[in-house]
């Protein structure tokens, strides 16, 4: 892993206690784990910080969580989980934690698609700019690696005449290419 991925979560009290209750802090200065994944120091710290800063705003707090400690909640926090009225807390929680660790996932995938573009270059850009050949080869590996449709399966590899707001490269009247 090149660089470590983070992830803010925007929490209320009630889900820091409730996190701050899943890592188990003795765990932690112990170092046993029978889950597998034990919350480090560090981590039982920053969310022992939130929880304070929420305490005495009575406001959601901002916490920024590595890649590593979004998989140890997943694993920790029960979705069943409720406090009082709020029956979905577990859910609630879960449901973030999930988006921060898809969000995480959705980016390595983006730069595994645009990072092919900058390794398949035969020669720099002269103005250091992508060029318009290799975002379309870009979005067209996307495409085949997500099972999606072509975007515009008709174009012209090149001429860009089929792209709205496009000017055409001659005096003459951009041509509808025909469906294949």
């Amino acid at each position: 892993m090149a660089e470590e991925q983070t992830r803010s979560l925007e929490l209320e009290l009630p889900e820091l206690i409730c996190i701050e209750h899943s890592l188990a802090p003795s765990q932690a200065a112990s170092g046993s784990d029978a889950l597998g994944m034990a919350p480090s120091k560090d981590t039982c710290l920053k969310v022992g910080a939130a929880l304070l800063e929420a305490l005495n705003s009575q406001k959601p707090v901002s916490v920024g969580f590595t890649e590593d400690e979004l998989w140890m909640m997943r694993e920790r926090l029960s979705i069943y989980t409720s406090q009082g009225a709020n029956t979905d807390l577990g859910l609630v929680i879960k449901s973030k934690v999930y988006f921060a660790l898809l969000s995480i996932g959705n980016e390595r995938g983006a730069e595994a698609v645009f990072g092919i573009v900058s390794t398949t270059t035969a020669e720099p850009e002269t103005d250091g700019g992508i060029s318009r050949q290799e975002v379309d080869d870009a979005v067209r590996k996307w495409e085949e690696s997500t099972g999606g449709t072509a975007i515009r399966e008709s174009r012209r590899e090149g001429t860009g005449k089929n792209y709205p707001g496009d000017e055409a490269q001659d005096d003459s009247e951009p041509q509808t290419p025909a469906k294949s």
